[in-house]
């Protein structure tokens, strides 16, 4: 039977299309978008929605693929618009078949230019799909949590919503401490699927009362983080995510980590 990656690569390649994605999953499989978490949405109308973030991706280009018992991950680069952006797929499976798929993207812009265009060309979907919570006003409470990985001094890291990444370690650091000032703890969801020096792992925080999922693509020289590649879903809990080191640390960080009006 074919590997779970080898399917998703070729999905990926030729259309992950609504048809593939249930043809390949069992009746109680699981869908999650990167771009709603609405609970109104049916298992059909989340499996169009990570086929048509998928389509809209511009010159995608699988960049690392990972397969262990029962779970299986892809990253794609590509862009929006002229954007670049990175999307990572999770799929687990038993006995060959899809129980759970989800999507995640990079960058907060690239993020919003997809949710525009899919919300342009999928319809008759739930009340609330698109839906934005109010935010709640920042308290700017700030809290800690310390780095799970030992870091190489010439890290870089692409954080899941801004739009540069942040290199070398001192820099790097920061903008982790800044993002982990506003979510604190990580709880770690999934730290295990590797393949050579990468490792895929993920991890959920609250950012304001809204669970964010974070997927990372780790890169290790000598058993230390040389890099990290961060895509994150669902799109308003990364909004939230943005907003929040936006409003906070603007000044600090430097107006290149931004896009203006993105917030």
């Amino acid at each position: 039977m074919m590997e779970m990656r080898v399917w998703l690569a070729d999905a990926v390649s030729t259309g992950l299309t609504v048809e593939r994605m249930l043809s390949m999953a069992t009746p109680s499989a699981a869908f999650h978008s990167a771009l709603s978490d609405s609970a109104r949405l049916s298992r059909e109308q989340a499996v169009q929605l990570i086929a048509a973030e998928t389509a809209c991706i511009d010159h995608p280009k699988i960049i690392e693929s990972f397969e262990e018992i029962g779970r299986a991950g892809l990253v794609v680069a590509g862009d929006i618009d002229g954007e670049p952006t990175l999307q990572i797929l999770r799929a687990t499976y038993e006995e060959g078949r899809l129980t759970e798929l989800a999507s995640f993207v990079q960058g907060m812009r690239p993020f919003t230019l997809l949710r525009d265009k899919v919300k342009a060309t999928v319809h008759d979907l739930p009340a609330g799909t698109w839906a934005v919570p109010d935010l709640a006003e920042d308290t700017g409470e700030a809290r800690t949590a310390d780095m799970t990985f030992p870091h190489d001094p010439e890290l870089s890291f692409l954080s899941p919503v801004l739009r540069r990444a942040a290199a070398p370690q001192s820099e790097a650091d920061k903008v982790l401490t800044l993002a982990s000032s506003i979510y604190g703890m990580r709880h770690w969801a999934d730290s295990g699927l590797a393949q050579g020096d990468k490792r895929l792992a993920f991890f959920q925080v609250d950012v304001s009362g809204r669970p964010l999922t974070i997927a990372n693509l780790l890169t290790f020289v000598d058993d230390r983080v040389v890099q990290i590649r961060s895509c994150s879903r669902p799109w308003s809990a990364a909004l939230a995510m943005y907003t929040r080191l936006e409003s906070r640390y603007f000044d600090e960080l430097g107006e290149e980590y931004f896009w203006p009006d993105q917030s």
